[in-house]
């Protein structure tokens, strides 16, 4: 029987809940006893408990141990956004307790920190000196994630990558291309008229398959007809790239244009000197659409909005026209002014 709402809020303790996270994670009664402090038959009880609660059976056994069916995977995912409202709301009231108040969790994908992560940064430590600030890494996957699971408050970062993008507000910033990069003592710097055939002989460092990224690198070795290289390294992060980059003879690496020009400023890097024509979606501002914003946050979507339209060159017009109410967090879901990833001229 479909239990009631009411059913699900009163019946379901926050035992239950870090239960049904433990055992996803886990895959077994007994390791997710111990890991959230709970004898075996306890754990056993209050799985039954929440399997009464949800009106069926949430696990099946399997070589593997217990998984989630698909009532499973829909508790787990109602526990996991409970989870993260209470570490927010935790965090927001250390912060209160130590006498700050301000606090802005914000993810970005690599190719926006050199430019717009760092200007609005800059901005927002200038406007609100007491303010925290947490700054995360990751893949537009991850970030979205951590988005569902309120542990940040903003991310830039691709939508389209998403199965429920229906539920982000987006406002489009910058596309982005990829640049060939090598040691500052490559030998591929005395190359001229390079080829993709020329580069077949590297070690690669690229994306993993999973990321968009990857997909226009293999679209551009697609459209030269040669083969994917098979030697790879696949790492999504600048950090270990360009470290490989340093100790690896022979090694190439994949990155988005910014930031590889930002190293190769620094001398750090070279840029071979190869145009990959392809160029992914744009990356943007994302929030929940079900969650208001806050005053510093409003202020950050500011900045790094207005930084794009000046000295990115994004026009400014097609942000308006697409997203009229960006700044202030109202923003329509889905008004991407570049809904298929664009191909340069070669």
């Amino acid at each position: 029987m479909l239990p009631s709402a009411i059913s699900l809020f009163r019946r379901l303790r926050g035992t239950h809940l870090v239960l049904l996270m433990a055992l996803e994670e886990t895959g077994s009664i007994r390791k997710a006893a111990e890991q959230i402090g709970l004898t075996q038959p306890a754990a056993t009880k209050a799985l039954k408990e929440v399997e009464e609660t949800f009106g069926g059976q949430l696990f099946s056994r399997s070589t593997r141990g217990i998984v989630c069916n698909e009532l499973g995977r829909l508790a787990i995912d109602y526990a996991r956004r409970i989870h993260g409202e209470v570490q927010a709301t935790h965090r927001e009231l250390a912060h209160l307790w130590h006498g700050a108040g301000l606090r802005i969790s914000i993810g970005t994908v690599a190719g926006a920190i050199p430019q717009i992560i760092s200007t609005a940064v800059a901005s927002i430590v200038a406007e609100y000196p007491q303010a925290s600030l947490e700054i995360r890494e990751g893949t537009s996957t991850d970030l979205l994630d951590l988005l569902d699971q309120k542990k940040l408050d903003v991310a830039i970062a691709r939508v389209n990558i998403s199965t429920h993008s229906e539920c982000y507000e987006f406002v489009p910033l910058r596309e982005e291309k990829l640049c060939i990069a090598a040691s500052r003592h490559s030998s591929l710097r005395t190359v001229r008229d390079i080829t993709l055939n020329d580069l077949q002989h590297c070690k690669w460092v690229v994306f993993p398959a999973r990321l968009p990224m990857r997909s226009l690198l293999e679209q551009a070795f697609a459209d030269a007809g040669e083969p994917f290289p098979t030697n790879i390294i696949e790492t999504d992060s600048t950090f270990t790239a360009l470290s490989i980059l340093n100790r690896v003879p022979d090694s190439i690496a994949v990155l988005p244009d910014v930031v590889a020009e930002n190293l190769a400023n620094q001398e750090l890097l070279y840029i071979v000197p190869y145009r990959i024509a392809h160029v992914a979606t744009p990356y943007g501002v994302v929030t929940s659409k079900y969650r208001e914003c806050s005053d510093i946050t409003k202020a950050f979507i500011d900045i790094c909005v207005q930084h794009t339209m000046n000295d990115i060159g994004l026009d400014a017009k097609r942000i308006e026209e697409n997203s009229p109410d960006a700044v202030t967090c109202h923003i329509r879901s889905g008004d991407n002014p570049y809904p298929e990833p664009c191909v340069n001229s070669p």
